[in-house]
């Protein structure tokens, strides 16, 4: 059996939604991450290329440090409505971008899906 004080009980019953899932970190720092900067490596093996690879990890995660840093101002600002309206934006934007992957992947697997116009 689980005991709860009061307190927690009205702090579960209060919020939204009570589950926790690390979401945020496998995508940000996940196999995808690490797959995609060792096959960058990989192809521009000289020192420059390597420095600016550096360079880029740095830039990203300056810029995704600022975003986490400045999430809850900006929720503060934009309100329950803007998160809502913003969420369904980037949740289009991202399925946009899902289909793109799935068209280019079929294209790859089957050519002869692609209609090559001549003119």
């Amino acid at each position: 059996r689980y005991r709860h004080t009061p307190e927690e009980t009205a702090e579960g019953m209060s919020k939204e939604a009570v589950a926790v899932v690390p979401l945020a970190i496998p995508l940000m720092a996940g196999p995808g991450t690490m797959i995609t900067v060792i096959i960058a490596h990989h192809k521009n093996a000289s020192w420059f290329a390597s420095g600016l690879l550096i360079l880029d990890i740095l830039i990203i995660a300056g810029v995704a440090y600022a975003a986490l840093r400045l999430a809850r101002p900006l929720s503060r600002r934009l309100g329950v409505t803007g998160i809502n309206i913003s969420t369904r934006i980037f949740g289009l934007v991202l399925a946009a971008i899902a289909v793109t992957f799935i068209a280019n992947g079929l294209a790859a697997l089957f050519p002869g899906l692609v209609h090559v116009s001549t003119s």
